[in-house]
């Protein structure tokens, strides 16, 4: 990492003195800097609501003279847009990292900075209800489409979450993705998918930064959830990546992991059998909580499920606690992690922790008896108290619940008695 600090505080007096190489395409963005407009930052801030003043800055190059309406020597070559992403509904069935876009935000364009295009943005125009964000840089040439993910070769972005160029999960079930870096750790060499990824202590010229930086709303939250099944873990709703996503069937769980990275057990196709095992285990959710305040606080959490035969009247939810574990490390917050994974932010007023349980033990095909198709609900509740010292209960997601389901096969038929049990298998 330090070999980045070292590159990007250097390349800046380098475009200022004009680069040889210049071409139609965004070549550099600046790691970018956040404040609330009163000195503070914007990056390890509390902030109450999504009314706040949020503002961000950074440079660009481009060559205005191939790119803009300026010549070789400067003017505005560039456009560009900061993109907010965190926990939604909607989110993005093709991104393995965070959710779908929740705010887009064009950048005011400030001037310049030698032949460096300055940008300013206030992403309180967003109306952010309160959880933890992600912030990223998209810039293009003028009138480009901002997006490198769509194989513009003018664009550029500090951070893309789209596939197939993201990252992938730590074990993406693809063969050869055993010990890939996590997602902070790589970034785009040409910031257009061209070059590949590399890690971030092999930074070359014509990189774009990797930075990830986030950010709080609100006083107390809850910004991921994850659910352990057959000591597999699974996100529920997800801000950072770490396991696969929740499938809509568990009857193929080996598909969720690389058996390369993980110890090899079978696994069913057709459906689970009586000898089989499915084992509810646990859960675990990531909360934040603003800790200048003197009253925010997280108090408790739980997991709340109910498995039913598909088509029948669901039984009613079952809740269990899930205990505290620990505190996100202290540290700059990119690179703070819970010592099991998944990022974390332990800065300025801001404080993760983490709430876990694995030894819950519930027996999914004990509640199946029967052959037929079985539904699976998830959702988990977090105990909150606001700066003002009212208590109030969450639920994530914020309405109705995460699903999944299996198939209960007739312990009778062929494909039972050529069944084999289901190990356990660990995934961090």
């Amino acid at each position: 990492m330090k070999r980045i600090t070292t590159y990007l505080s250097v390349l800046p007096l380098l475009l200022g003195f004009g680069l040889t190489s210049a071409s139609a395409q965004v070549n550099y963005i600046s790691p970018f800097t956040g404040n609330d407009g009163a000195g503070n930052g914007l990056f390890g801030n509390c902030f109450a609501d999504g009314n706040s003043n949020m503002f961000l800055d950074w440079d660009v190059f481009v060559d205005a003279g191939l790119c803009g309406t300026g010549s070789a020597g400067g003017g505005q070559g560039s456009d560009c847009k900061a993109v907010i992403r965190g926990i939604t509904l909607a989110a993005d069935g093709s991104s393995v990292i965070a959710s779908d876009v929740v705010c887009e935000v064009p950048g005011n364009y400030n001037g310049e900075n030698g032949n460096n295009d300055i940008y300013f943005a206030n992403l309180n125009i967003c109306g952010l209800q309160p959880g933890r964000y992600s912030v990223e840089i998209h810039c293009d040439c003028q009138a480009g489409d901002y997006d490198n993910a769509t194989g513009g070769a003018t664009a550029a972005t500090t951070w893309d979450y789209a596939a197939p160029e993201s990252p992938s999960y730590y074990y993406g079930g693809t063969a050869g993705a055993c010990g890939a870096e996590a997602g902070l750790e790589e970034f785009s060499v040409n910031g257009d998918g061209t070059g590949g990824w590399r890690e971030s202590d092999d930074i070359c010229g014509g990189c774009v930064s990797p930075q990830l930086e986030y950010f709080t709303v609100g006083d107390a939250d809850a910004y991921r959830s994850m659910v352990v099944i057959n000591g597999l873990f699974m996100d529920m709703g997800k801000f950072q990546p770490g396991n696969p996503a929740l499938p809509s069937s568990l009857n193929d769980l080996q598909a969720l992991y690389d058996p390369g990275c993980v110890g090899a057990a079978t696994f069913p196709t057709a459906g689970f059998c009586g000898s089989d095992v499915l084992t509810l285990d646990g859960a675990e959710v990531n909360t934040m909580k603003n800790i200048s305040c003197g009253n925010a606080d997280i108090t408790g959490n739980r997991l709340c499920y109910q498995v039913y035969e598909t088509g029948t009247v669901a039984p009613g939810v079952t809740c269990v606690n899930i205990p505290y574990m620990d505190d996100c490390p202290p540290g700059y917050q990119g690179g703070t992690a819970f010592p099991m994974g998944g990022s974390c932010m332990n800065q300025g007023c801001a404080l993760d922790q983490r709430w876990q349980s694995q030894s819950l033990g519930v027996d999914l095909l004990a509640l199946a008896p029967t052959a037929g198709n079985y539904t699976v609900e998830f959702y988990t509740e977090t105990d909150i108290v606001d700066c003002t010292g009212t208590a109030s209960t969450i639920a994530e997601p914020p309405a109705g619940a995460y699903t999944t389901a299996f198939d209960r096969l007739d312990d009778a038929s062929t494909a039972c008695g050529a069944c084999e049990a289901i190990l356990p298998v660990w995934n961090n």
